[in-house]
């Protein structure tokens, strides 16, 4: 059931990648929705900047990139989780890297996930994160499933209000 503002509920499906200006976005999926495109079009809409142009993520390989490295690129999921990221090292293939090219890129660090916590109960993780929620303290504020249920639905799965924005939060 969707939840929140407008729509009420934004797919974690929906991302995209801005890697020297071109939007690489997710359009794997039956209801995919091209969501740089507001993006392209406030572009176009202003003579001067830089021209980018958009492709389907599901049709580049990561070889087919033109990656720079120690410049900053974009990862943007949930509409507005805005993530940069680096490329810090290319290198070529060494006798101890595997062999399967399915087993790239390559992950050589990682950092260790913090598991965010339910904000009512502290006991469970947190499943869903509400944004501009009138009734809660702060925002974000991070409930698990049972907290977020009991406290936006009535007995009968009836939705109390929506004037917030809520989504899945997946953290792994």
């Amino acid at each position: 059931m969707p939840f929140g503002q407008g729509s009420h509920w934004t797919s974690l499906q929906k991302f995209f990648f801005l890697i020297e200006n071109v939007f690489f976005d997710d359009m794997r999926h039956k209801n995919a929705e091209r969501i740089s495109q507001p993006i392209i079009d406030w572009y176009r809409q202003n003579p001067g900047l830089p021209c980018v142009r958009q492709k389907n993520m599901n049709e580049v390989r990561f070889y087919d990139l033109n990656i720079r490295v120690g410049s900053y690129y974009l990862y943007v999921h949930q509409g507005d989780c805005e993530h940069t990221f680096i490329v810090t090292n290319v290198r070529m293939i060494h006798r101890s890297d595997p062999l399967n090219t399915y087993a790239y890129p390559f992950v050589t660090y990682q950092q260790l996930p913090k598991r965010q916590k339910c904000n009512i109960c502290e006991t469970y993780n947190a499943k869903f994160v509400s944004y501009d929620d009138k009734y809660t303290t702060e925002s974000p504020f991070y409930f698990c499933k049972n907290c977020f249920i009991s406290f936006h639905f009535d007995t009968n799965g009836k939705l109390l209000y929506n004037d917030f924005t809520a989504f899945e939060y997946d953290h792994h």
